[in-house]
């Protein structure tokens, strides 16, 4: 069975799927990734069969709207402005992209902004399943994702929330969406509250690329929505750690990691600065990552400035991870067992640095927006001598490294097929 794999994003919204689709091709299935052409070399090296989709999120995320957006932290109105400008600018051409990396396959799997696959396989009549790396589904026990109260109202407004959110993702779409379903895929039009409803209403699966130790299945949830565990891709059995970095990390105790990952920075050389006066107040060791950011922290005996090494790798030597709170980064935090400490920029950054501090596994967040020396190096502090979080981080880490996040979701996704295969075989039915 041949499967196409639909997901868009940075790094850490592609790396998650490019580990599920080897446990797809290791159990038999003949996977195809379908993203960004920019990952090309990545997704091919690792083994997978890859189709390129028209993009390059690094170049988008530099141009003055996507800058205008990753400045819109705490302005939910402005962040909706202008992400709706950024998806409209490339709709026709992720439409089109979907539409041509889909062709001859049996089932696709699509991600949140992947959407288009769910029209697509409407269209070719075959299954498909929606995934996501974070909590989408409505639910009375927490709020939405993209929630901006620090806190929650209660039951009621928390399932409202989802409702919302699910409304503000579609209803500016609904009529290109529609135009494009009508015009080339020749389908009926979706109904006015959106795909997301209908999902339900279809019962298609829903998969949870994270831990339920980190957020439990809600009890209000249907058993059609999975919390698999997550999906994690080590590093390559013949990748070497550059010799430079094994004698930084053996020349003294566990340094602290620092990195935005793919957040660009309009002030790179005074968060640069920040970086290092908050290192030297502390008076830690550190492993810095120029990242997006380009960080480029003074010359110091105490910090070594890296380029791309596998976090599966280097997290569970620091004493503590400093980041920016994407999903994927987040993940390897709690997998690796140690102190995280978010800097979030937007999204849903805000969500994981919650949980990181409901979880007691680091301290309080500091906003990008609102982020000093003195502020990083405090929460440094806290994070490298809080004996509880210190605890809690361990324990944490202990159950994510004992699931094995991509073995059920492959399990799930192969019983679906299986009963899809049943219920639509004219000699079962």
């Amino acid at each position: 069975m041949r499967m196409t794999i639909l997901t868009l994003g940075s790094r850490g919204d592609v790396q998650p799927y490019v580990a599920l689709g080897l446990g797809l091709k290791n159990a038999g299935y003949d996977v195809c990734l379908a993203t960004f052409e920019s990952f090309q070399p990545f997704v091919e090296a690792a083994g997978l069969k890859f189709f390129p989709m028209r993009g390059n999120v690094k170049e988008e995320l530099e141009t003055e709207e996507a800058r205008k957006w990753l400045d819109s932290d705490g302005n939910p109105a402005e962040f909706m402005r202008h992400f709706i400008a950024l998806t409209k600018k490339r709709m026709e051409t992720v439409f089109e992209d979907a539409w041509h990396a889909a062709q001859g396959c049996d089932a696709i799997i699509y991600s949140t902004l992947g959407i288009a696959g769910y029209h697509v396989a409407e269209k070719l009549r075959i299954p498909s399943m929606m995934s996501n790396l974070q909590p989408f589904s409505a639910t009375k026990e927490f709020p939405t994702v993209g929630d901006p109260l620090s806190f929650s109202l209660g039951p009621l407004y928390n399932l409202n929330s989802h409702f919302w959110t699910d409304q503000l993702l579609w209803q500016p779409f609904r009529k290109d969406v529609n135009r494009w379903r009508k015009d080339v895929l020749d389908l009926p039009p979706v109904p006015f509250w959106g795909a997301y409803k209908q999902l339900k209403q279809d019962q298609i699966p829903i998969l949870y690329g994270y831990s339920p130790a980190v957020i439990p299945k809600p009890k209000d949830w249907r058993d059609f929505y999975h919390v698999t565990g997550y999906w994690f891709l080590d590093e390559a059995e013949d990748w070497q750690p550059p010799q430079a970095l094994v004698d930084f990390l053996g020349a003294g105790a566990p340094p602290v990691y620092i990195g935005f990952g793919s957040m660009s920075d309009k002030d790179s050389e005074g968060l640069s600065q920040m970086v290092s006066d908050a290192v030297a107040q502390v008076g830690c060791r550190a492993i810095v990552s120029a990242g997006w950011a380009d960080l480029r922290p003074y010359s110091s005996d105490n910090i070594y400035l890296a380029g791309s090494v596998p976090h599966s790798w280097l997290f569970s030597q620091m004493a503590a991870v400093v980041h920016h709170g994407g999903a994927g980064t987040t993940a390897a935090g709690f997998r690796a067992g140690v102190p995280s400490l978010v800097v979030p920029y937007f999204a849903d950054q805000h969500f994981w640095a919650k949980k990181v501090k409901a979880l007691g596994v680091g301290p309080t967040a500091v906003r990008r927006s609102q982020l000093t020396a003195d502020k990083l190096a405090e929460a440094i502090k806290i994070a490298l001598s809080d004996q509880d979080i210190q605890t809690n981080a361990r324990r944490l880490g202990e159950k994510v490294r004992a699931e094995d996040g991509v073995e059920t979701a492959v399990n799930v996704i192969r019983e679906y097929l299986l009963q899809n295969e049943k219920t639509n075989d004219p000699e079962t039915r």
